[in-house]
C-alpha cells in the first residue's frame, strides 16, 4: 500500500515510543539490516496502551541465516524481559519470518513487539498488502539484479523445523496466547475473549505434547492423560488442564489462577526452561494475571 517516510507523527509518548526508538536504533546498527518499517494499529494512529508495536525489519537476502540468529539470539539480551521470541504462527506471510517479543516496560507493564523479518527482495509483497510508515530507509543499498530467494527459503525452513520441536517455543506460544486473552479481557472484546480462551487451552495442551509427548503422533484431547502419564506429576497436568478446559475467562481471578496454573506446568514440564527464564515468566504471570487489591491493567 503507501509507505510514508520520516518518523511516524501517530505515535505518542506511551511506553511504545520509548520501545519504538531503542529497538529502531537497535535495528538499525545490525550490519544486516537495511530498512524498518512500522505497520499494525500504531502506523495507523489507532493504537491504545495495551497496542503491540509491530516493525519490520528488512534484511538483504544473502544475510537472512545472520539476521534471523541475530533477532532470536542476541536481540533478547538488550531488550527488557530478556525473553526469547516466539516464532510467530499467526500472522501473515509476507515472504519472512516472524516473532513476538514479551517486554518488561514498566514496573508494573508487559508490552508486546513483533519483528517481522522481510528479505530485501520481498519488501514489494509487503507494501502491496499493508499500509507501512519507513523508519529510516538506506538509500545506497539496493536489491540487485538475479538475486534469489533460495537462501531465505531454507533459512526459514530450517527454523520452522527447529522452532516445531522446541519445548523453549511451546512455553513462550503459552505466554503469548495468555498476553493476547489479557488484552481481550482488559478491552471487553466478548468473542474473541471466548476465541483466545480456548486458543490458550490448546497452547498448553501442545507444550504438553512437546515435553512429554513428542515421540507419539497423538494429538487430541483424549491423548492428555497419556502425556500426563509420561509427566513429573500426573495429576498436576489433570488438574491444572481442567482448569484451562473450563469455559471462557470472564474476570481477572480466571485469568490469574490459568496464569498460576500454567507456571506451575512449565516448572513441571519444561525444567530446563523454568530454570533459565522462570524469574521473567513469574513477574510476567504476576502481571497477566494481576495481584489482589490492584486492578488488572
Amino acid at each position: 500500500m503507501r509507505e510514508t517516510a520520516g518518523a511516524p507523527a501517530s505515535v505518542d509518548q506511551r511506553w511504545q515510543s520509548r520501545v519504538l526508538d531503542d529497538v529502531n536504533r537497535i535495528l538499525l546498527a545490525r550490519p544486516w539490516a537495511r530498512e524498518t518499517l512500522l505497520r499494525g494499529s500504531m502506523a495507523r494512529g489507532a493504537g491504545d496502551t495495551e497496542s503491540d508495536i509491530d516493525l519490520v525489519a528488512i534484511a538483504a537476502d544473502a544475510e537472512y541465516e545472520t539476521a534471523l540468529r541475530d533477532l532470536t539470539g542476541k536481540l533478547p539480551h538488550a531488550l527488557p524481559g530478556r525473553l526469547p521470541p516466539w516464532l510467530d504462527g499467526i500472522v501473515r506471510d509476507f515472504g519472512g519470518m516472524g516473532f513476538v517479543y514479551l517486554l518488561h516496560v514498566g514496573e508494573r507493564k508487559w508490552g508486546q513487539l513483533d519483528i517481522y523479518l522481510l528479505p530485501q527482495s520481498r519488501k514489494q509483497q509487503l507494501l502491496d498488502n499493508e499500509f507501512v510508515l519507513a523508519l529510516q530507509c538506506d538509500g545506497g543499498i539496493k536489491p540487485f539484479a538475479g538475486q534469489t530467494a533460495a537462501p531465505v527459503d531454507a533459512a526459514r525452513r530450517d527454523f520452522e523445523v527447529h522452532a516445531g520441536a522446541d519445548v523453549e517455543q511451546a512455553v513462550l506460544a503459552c505466554y503469548v496466547a495468555m498476553f493476547l486473552l489479557r488484552k481481550r479481557l482488559i478491552r471487553g472484546d466478548r468473542l474473541l475473549t471466548f476465541a483466545d480462551t480456548y486458543a490458550t487451552a490448546l497452547r498448553v495442551r501442545d507444550l504438553i505434547f512437546a515435553a512429554c509427548y513428542a515421540d507419539r503422533p497423538e494429538r487430541g484431547w483424549r491423548d492428555v492423560p497419556h502425556a500426563a502419564q509420561r509427566s513429573p506429576d500426573r495429576d498436576l497436568i489433570l488438574n491444572v488442564m481442567a482448569t484451562f478446559a473450563q469455559q471462557d475467562v470472564v474476570d481477572a481471578a480466571g485469568l490469574a489462577h490459568r496464569a498460576a496454573g500454567l507456571e506451575q506446568i512449565v516448572a513441571a514440564v519444561a525444567p530446563a526452561v523454568w530454570r533459565e527464564h522462570g524469574e521473567a515468566l513469574r513477574d510476567l504471570g504476576c502481571y497477566l494475571g494481576g495481584s489482589a487489591g490492584r486492578p488488572l491493567a
